[in-house]
């Protein structure tokens, strides 16, 4: 008899997101029905659910795992404070993450550059 395993229990791959020791608070959220969002996606929050970071929206919160979300709103677990690898934040088309930098900080997310990239002066 053969048994397939469906995930790896205690298995760890750094994904290099969070980049400091700040003290990390988390909370679980309702993400808006029609979402696929990966970890590091920056949150908007309006009318009691959280979205992707669009253009002119006010900044919520980092997105903590993985989330698709179907004709519903699902929650999912964020990060409330902390200190984030800049390279490894999403947010829709047309937001500049570096000019969250000021707007992050008074929310107590810190975004840094943990890794030099090419490229970088």
């Amino acid at each position: 008899m053969s048994y397939a395993m469906a995930e790896t229990l205690g298995a760890f791959t750094p994904d290099n997101l969070i980049a400091g020791t700040f003290p990390i608070q988390t909370a679980t959220v309702s993400i808006a029905a029609n979402q696929t969002l990966s970890r590091g996606a920056l949150l908007s929050k309006a009318n009691g659910t959280c979205s992707l970071l669009a253009s002119g929206a006010e900044l919520y919160a980092v997105l903590a795992d993985d989330i698709t979300t179907g004709e519903e709103a699902a929650t999912a677990e964020v990060y409330l404070s902390g200190v984030f690898n800049v390279n490894a934040l999403t947010a829709a088309d047309g937001v500049v993450i570096d000019d969250l930098t000021d707007e992050a900080r008074k929310l107590c997310l810190y975004f840094v550059k943990n890794i030099k990239q090419e490229g970088d002066a």
